[in-house]
């Protein structure tokens, strides 16, 4: 094991043997960042907590989470290094994406983008005319694009010569 990894296993108060699993590293960030993000502490009047100088940081917490679930950090802590005992991954939302056409969103000329409400109501869809002409220059002619309010997506298709 890495000194990267036992120090990331240390921040986030995880044993090292047997490693923890994916659920159990998320559980150990959450918990860690609510015990020590400024914003979220709660006041205590033991002393169960490190003192402000022994706490790790906000960065360290997410850095130690960071290096614990990177596939790239090969690690026998990463649940891609194991087995997996967990249900698989829930399908990607954007292969359920809405059509819609290019001719149905408003157009901004002056910031090149098209836009389009969403019926959440708070954010929308947004597409630059740049994104366009890349996919039409690869042969595609739809991009797939996230409402910038909600988790829904949609699928904006165009024809050639239209970007």
């Amino acid at each position: 094991m890495s000194t990267q990894t036992a120090q990331a296993l240390s921040t986030l108060s995880l044993p090292s043997s047997p490693p923890p699993t994916a659920a159990q590293i998320k559980a150990a960030y959450h918990r860690a960042l609510l015990l020590h993000h400024p914003d979220k502490a709660r006041p205590s009047i033991t002393t169960t907590t490190p003192p402000p100088s022994k706490r790790p940081t906000i960065d360290a917490i997410r850095t130690a989470f960071l290096t614990l679930t990177s596939p790239s950090n090969p690690n026998p802590t990463h649940p891609t290094n194991r087995p997996s005992t967990t249900a698989p991954s829930p399908p990607d939302p954007a292969a359920h994406a809405e059509p819609l056409d290019i001719s149905e969103m408003d157009y901004d000329e002056e910031g090149r983008v098209y836009s389009y409400p969403c019926r959440c109501g708070v954010g929308g869809y947004e597409v630059r005319e740049a994104w366009l002409e890349t996919a039409a220059g690869e042969g595609v002619f739809e991009v797939l694009v996230g409402c910038g309010g909600c988790s829904l997506w949609r699928r904006v298709e165009f024809e050639e010569g239209e970007s």
